[in-house]
């Protein structure tokens, strides 16, 4: 097993054998966890015990923001898309990350989100659009679907 499998295995053990991430990809190079996120020249470094805490933005199709802090993003990202939970986000259909950045301590991440939230529009579309110009879901491959081809298939099958 190779070290991004073994890597990939301990940061995603519900992923199938041979299935990465290209939004997000984790090495593991000694005791040194690499996070290589969308923009690959800023990549994040914490040892493998340390726990990432999440500021993040996720939009909808018509780029209403919500922001956010979490300690597991990937399960988080989940919880909008299928909207677990009633709120802002469900209520306007925030399903798509925009953008995140990594923290090893939660106070900053969550110092982070309140920065974010105090800031107009323009500003807080600006770091958006230095990662990720085109407003692409840095998660679409994270999961095997989206709820909106579940919905289709459900509807081809019951037809």
């Amino acid at each position: 097993m190779t070290l991004r499998n073994q890597a990939n295995k301990l940061c995603h053990s519900d992923r199938p054998e041979g299935v990465e991430e290209p939004a997000v990809v984790f090495l593991l190079l000694r005791t040194t966890l690499i996070s290589v996120t969308a923009n690959p020249m800023r990549a994040e470094y914490s040892s493998v015990d340390e726990r990432l805490d999440s500021t993040y933005i996720v939009a909808s199709r018509s780029r209403t923001l919500y922001i956010g802090v979490t300690g597991e993003l990937r399960k988080r990202v989940f919880q909008h898309k299928w909207k677990e939970y009633e709120g802002f986000s469900a209520k306007y259909n925030c399903d798509r990350l925009v953008w995140f950045e990594h923290y090893q301590d939660i106070a900053k991440a969550i110092a982070r989100e309140t920065q974010l939230k105090k800031w107009n529009r323009a500003k807080k579309i600006a770091p958006i659009e230095q990662m990720n110009p085109t407003w692409a879901d840095l998660s679409r491959d994270w999961f095997e679907y989206e709820p909106a081809d579940y919905t289709r298939e459900t509807y081809r099958r019951l037809s």
